[in-house]
């Protein structure tokens, strides 16, 4: 298997950017449902937002080594940030 150099240090990259933003986004559905939805609703609004964070994860499992196998790493950064793009 041959190994491009800049591929592995945006995949680092990218897992250092992952780690340092979790702490933040785990929080965030309980921190948005208490802004923006009455007390009544606040614990199905964040029940919905964790199931949503864990549908994604397991869609992303399988998804990555998808792209890795039709096209290589550069496919896996290609898709991975238009995901991300596009939920931002």
């Amino acid at each position: 298997v041959r190994r491009q150099g800049w591929v592995e240090y945006f995949l680092h990259a990218g897992q250092i950017c992952v780690a340092a933003a979790g702490p933040f986004l785990m929080g965030a559905p309980a921190f948005v449902s208490a802004l923006w939805f009455p007390e009544d609703q606040r614990a199905r609004a964040t029940a919905f937002a964790a199931t949503a964070n864990g549908v994604g994860i397991l869609i992303g499992y399988p998804l990555g080594p998808a792209c890795v196998l039709a096209g290589g790493f550069g496919t896996l950064l290609v898709v991975s940030g238009v995901f991300g793009a596009v939920s931002a």
